[in-house]
């Protein structure tokens, strides 16, 4: 049993794991995020969970602990993505939540999601809080209260249906493979479009056995799986899901993987069409193509120097203003929290109306604005940030030429950004670094140029610059 708790500041919410693999919780993980939730002052709670194993039983006990405190607490029925349960608190159902996922950062961890104010939360010398020994108990006299219990899927199916009811896409002969990856989805896509698509299927890659190692968002040399069944099958094209239902790649009807910057433009045509919003806040880092195309619509655009989760904090919940999650997310008034599905349908709803085959859509797009790739990759072991403040200024990039460093941020979290960019060219880099986990981007003129890019910053990036 740890003795020791780490807790992480992340753009949603704060993360604390006790470096657990087994399905039993460690007590000492479970009192500390008790002890925080209870000095937190909310009255009301939501508690849900992922397929990680032993989840279940985590987010049971801490809801019998919360409510056994005198807390209001509704514990979901079944397994949900985090959009879930952090659509209740958008909707002002309750103050915080908790939720138990295998999201923690590297994903062997099993974590648990404080979602609220990230002021009440605990800070440290390295974000490490050392827990005291001993069981929490609730306060005497305190009277405790029945947990209710909910379906959180309910209200994202609503959200969900609301999205594809205003086009059949029987009549465009729509038809979408979905790979769940193992994750929270399960078959909610397959529920939403059974009735509008002319042909819908759920597959999984990934066996709920081995989900502790499910991939955050599947890379396109994972999607061999998928790929192969949609080129053979002749659907419209392929979904895969992250396995936390926050994020998703494409294939196209060949199988092909669609690149991330094609992603993002496809997405951004999708909601800059027709009574489309008066702004656009843009995740870091996206396309260089974006603004371009947003410019063309006469939408103003605003970048934000985050993820997908700061853009949720900075939108404009009365209307007017859509978000872009830097893998795609499309975030509006009305569902402002990053959610594959959601996502997914909007492009499902737009290839139906265009009735055109996705890689046409796609060569289209490219046509316009120009053709490039966005790659990413997750470093293991980079965890330092002394280590990544003190990384090389310059990057040398064989074939590409020479990246200097234009940006580096730092904020009081330990959250680090920086961006390079190779004048002669117009590629670029961008690093962020959120909790003990280091992503790379890089966009240049070709998937090949993208790649190089990433295997020099990560052979290289770390090395002082002589």
């Amino acid at each position: 049993m740890n003795d020791r708790v780490t807790w992480w500041r992340t753009s949603f919410g704060w993360l604390a794991f006790g470096g657990a693999e087994s399905p039993a919780a460690p007590q000492d993980l479970l009192d500390d995020v008790l002890r925080t939730a209870l000095s937190s002052g909310a009255r009301s709670w939501v508690v849900g969970f992922d397929h990680r194993r032993g989840a279940a039983e985590w987010a049971r006990s801490l809801a019998e602990r919360l409510a056994g405190a005198g807390r209001e607490v509704v514990l979901a029925a079944k397994p949900c993505p985090l959009s879930g349960v952090s659509l209740p608190l958008e909707k002002g159902e309750a103050e915080a939540g908790l939720v138990v996922t295998g999201l923690s950062e590297p994903v062997s961890y099993t974590g648990v999601v404080l979602l609220q104010d990230n002021s009440s939360a605990p800070r440290a010398d390295g974000h490490v809080a050392a827990v005291s020994r001993g069981r929490v108990e609730a306060a005497a006299g305190t009277r405790a209260n029945a947990i209710r219990e909910s379906d959180f899927c309910h209200a994202l199916l609503d959200s969900y249906r609301a999205v594809v009811h205003r086009r059949d896409l029987r009549r465009a002969q729509m038809q979408a493979l979905i790979d769940a990856n193992g994750g929270v989805t399960d078959r909610l896509l397959e529920q939403v479009l059974r009735d509008s698509a002319a042909r819908v299927a759920t597959i999984y890659g990934l066996p709920l056995s081995t989900f502790y190692n499910r991939p955050v968002l599947p890379q396109p040399g994972d999607l061999f799986e998928l790929s192969l069944p949609v080129e053979r099958g002749k659907w419209n094209l392929g979904v895969a899901l992250s396995g936390g239902g926050d994020c998703f790649s494409v294939v196209d009807e060949n199988g092909r993987p669609v690149d991330l910057g094609d992603l993002q433009l496809l997405l951004l045509d999708t909601v800059l069409k027709g009574d489309g919003p008066d702004a656009l806040l843009l995740a870091e880092p996206v396309t260089r193509r974006a603004e371009d195309l947003a410019r063309d619509a006469g939408v103003s655009t605003r970048r934000v120097h985050g993820d997908v989760w700061d853009v949720s904090r900075s939108l404009d919940r009365s209307g007017g203003t859509v978000g872009l999650g830097e893998f795609g997310q499309v975030l509006t008034a009305d569902f402002p929290v990053p959610d594959a599905m959601f996502s997914a349908l909007q492009l499902l709803n737009a290839l139906g109306g265009r009735n055109v085959r996705l890689s046409t859509w796609v060569d289209e797009l490219r046509d316009r604005y120009g053709r490039s790739s966005l790659c990413w990759r997750d470093l293991d072991g980079k965890s330092n940030p002394d280590q990544v403040l003190t990384a090389a200024s310059e990057v040398r990039v064989p074939g590409l030429g020479q990246a200097a460093r234009t940006w580096l941020d730092q904020n009081e979290f330990g959250e680090i950004q920086a961006k390079w960019e190779v004048p002669e060219t117009g590629a670029w880099v961008w690093l962020k670094r959120r909790a003990n986990r280091v992503r790379l981007f890089a966009e240049a003129t070709d998937s090949e140029a993208a790649q190089a890019l990433l295997e020099a910053f990560e052979s290289g990036l770390f090395e002082r610059s002589a």
